[in-house]
């Protein structure tokens, strides 16, 4: 042992006085200087995390401190190279993890042992990290002030870290702010004021927090997106304050905004995700392994993540309102996900079918066309109809490539069917357009192609649209339907009454049928048949033909007659078929006589004929 001190030492005064040049004048000196600093500090390196490991005292973490200068950045402002590479390995500890093992100090697992710290040094740690994040630019927003994304989180996390695991839950809370159509403020009056519209928000609900005192102390405020804030409440006296400050925020953003001349109004959704609630959830979703479950087994993200469930919720139940979060938005967001993730290889797996509804002509009884229906057969989850996956396929975009495979495969079941029945009068195939199909530069090459590529006539093909399409773009629209019309293909007006599109729309683009929505055929009362009065005298009016959905009573079809509409279209007549049995209806259609048959068709229940 003597021995080893002896030489230890005696490297330590070689290192220390060849750094500080004292040997300069010796050049095999300098030859081994090198190697014998690099042994002296790997060894002293050595020394350090044994004797940490197994004398792990709050006196030799104050001396170490002391010589790092900073216990929060271990290695800075060291002049002496040894002494940095002695103490790099405290450098490199992963954030501890704390447990209160008693009233005064926290004990920090790490891999060079247990070091304890005191309450005072516990309080200027925190004290530290907090003022880190206050002056560290990268965690503020440049255009508002505020805290942008990664300060907010780090706020949010030091909140978690202040909560022992043995603790009860304190109630806080984390609030999801988005701006309602802010969009449409961006597109219409441009950008600028749409960042001076931003800048005006975070000073009014800066504003209402501190000087109005709308939410009880304290609160961080940051913008963690475009239009996205977000609000962290702590220390609630209840979980039902988070909701108050929920409507306290949508009252005061209905006040208007004026800038640069401009009257600005705008409206919020909220998600909101409780601290005790996140607890609660944590607790459901995890195995009975009988641990003891606390808001610190969640992060700062889940929180986020949680919030901003609760808003897309609140949009779609109206916007202009909060929600709070519950565990099956989230069970409801899984399912989504995987649904999506289904949806992408649907079309490669050729999981989706194709059913087909016919269209009757009420005046002779005979099928005048069909309307193709998507439907999915999922390996799991059996047949699906489009209500379940159609607005995710919308909000994807997989609407595109399903869009374009059921218009192929309804182009060329019609043609083969047309094909195997010489003497078959010619029917129509329509196939729903949604508007982001309508709106791809190419669709009208695309429709060309099919029809080229499946031989049937432009003048089987029928389109339908819906109302919400006329309001985009008009010019656009109205183009890509001329050509389409001067193809011989024919549109359609689909859900006609319940949309919100201007009258004049009927006559400025080419449309050849309006189909009146089931609304208001299932029950024909006597303000609905007024209404479906007036829309075929509308229709015939402007040259257009009228198919009414949802017929399923035969008095619903002699009213339908007597008003002298077209076709008629639902369960009366015959529900959705697949290929095989939509092929038996036509089979029997070509065996009716030209009049119609008082026998009805299909299930020998319906007729046509209401005399």
């Amino acid at each position: 042992m003597l021995v080893f001190l002896a030489c230890y030492s005696t490297l330590g005064v070689f290192a220390y006085l060849a750094h500080h040049h004292r040997v300069a004048s010796s050049p095999w000196l300098l030859l081994l200087f090198p190697t014998v600093t690099t042994t002296y500090i790997d060894i002293t390196s050595y020394l350090i995390q044994a004797w940490t490991f197994w004398k792990s005292e709050a006196w030799l973490t104050n001396l170490l401190q002391v010589l790092m200068r900073d216990a929060s950045l271990p290695t800075a402002g060291i002049p002496n190279p040894v002494l940095s590479k002695a103490f790099a390995p405290l450098a490199s500890v992963p954030q501890p993890e704390r447990s209160q093992l008693s009233q005064n100090h926290d004990f920090w697992q790490c891999p060079l042992g247990r070091m304890r710290e005191d309450a005072k040094t516990k309080a200027l740690r925190e004290a530290k990290s907090t003022a880190l994040l206050e002056n560290h630019p990268s965690c503020y927003d440049p255009l508002t002030g505020l805290l942008n994304r990664q300060g907010f989180i780090e706020r949010l996390n030091q909140r978690l870290q202040a909560t022992p695991k043995s603790s009860p839950v304190v109630p806080f809370a984390v609030l999801f702010v988005d701006l309602d159509r802010f969009k449409f403020i961006n597109d219409s009056l441009g950008h600028e004021i749409g960042d001076q519209l931003l800048v005006a928000i975070a000073e009014r609900l800066r504003h209402h927090f501190t000087q109005q005192a709308i939410a009880p102390s304290p609160v961080t405020l940051a913008r963690v997106g475009g239009d996205e804030f977000a609000i962290l409440l702590e220390k609630l006296p209840s979980i039902n304050d988070a909701t108050k400050v929920a409507t306290a925020i949508l009252q005061t953003l209905v006040l208007p905004f004026h800038l640069n001349g401009n009257e600005i109004f705008v409206t919020a959704s909220i998600g909101i995700a409780l601290g005790s609630k996140a607890a609660e959830e944590a607790k459901k979703g995890s195995s009975d392994d009988g641990k003891t479950f606390s808001v610190s087994h969640y992060r700062a993200v889940d929180y986020l993540r949680d919030a901003n469930l609760a808003l897309y919720r609140a949009k779609a139940l109206g916007s202009s309102r909060y929600e709070v979060f519950d565990s099956s938005m989230r069970a409801s967001a899984i399912a989504s996900w995987e649904l999506q993730t289904d949806l992408r290889q649907a079309i490669e797996r050729q999981e989706l079918r194709l059913h087909y509804q016919p269209i009757y002509s009420i005046a002779t009884g005979k099928i005048s066309g069909f309307e193709a229906l998507v439907r999915w057969q999922h390996p799991t989850r059996g047949l699906l109809f489009p209500k379940e996956f159609i607005l995710l396929a919308e909000e994807t975009g997989l609407i595109v490539p399903l869009g374009a495979w059921v218009l192929r495969e309804a182009c060329r079941q019609l043609q083969a069917w047309q094909q195997e029945s010489p003497t078959l009068q010619p029917l129509t195939m329509s196939v729903n357009f949604s508007g982001k199909q309508f709106l791809q530069t190419d669709i009208v090459e695309q429709i060309d192609r099919v029809l080229q590529e499946t031989g049937l006539s432009p003048k089987s093909l029928k389109l339908e649209i819906t109302e919400s399409l006329l309001i985009r773009n008009t010019d656009t629209i109205k183009s890509v339907m001329n050509q389409l019309r001067n193809r011989n293909i024919q549109l359609s007006l689909d859900d006609f009454g319940t949309g919100y599109s201007s009258l004049s729309y009927l006559q400025i683009f080419p449309l050849s049928t309006l189909k009146i929505d089931q609304s208001f055929v299932r029950t024909l009362s006597a303000e609905k048949l007024a209404i479906v009065q007036a829309i075929i005298t509308l229709a015939h009016s402007l040259g257009m033909d009228v198919v009414a959905e949802g017929v399923e009573t035969k008095a619903q079809l002699a009213q339908l007659q007597a008003l002298h509409c077209e076709h008629g279209q639902g369960y009366w007549f015959s529900q959705p078929v697949d290929s095989t049995d939509a092929k038996k209806l036509i089979a029997t259609d070509l065996a009716l006589q030209p009049k119609p048959s008082k026998k009805g068709l299909g299930t020998g229940k319906k007729v046509l004929s209401c005399s």
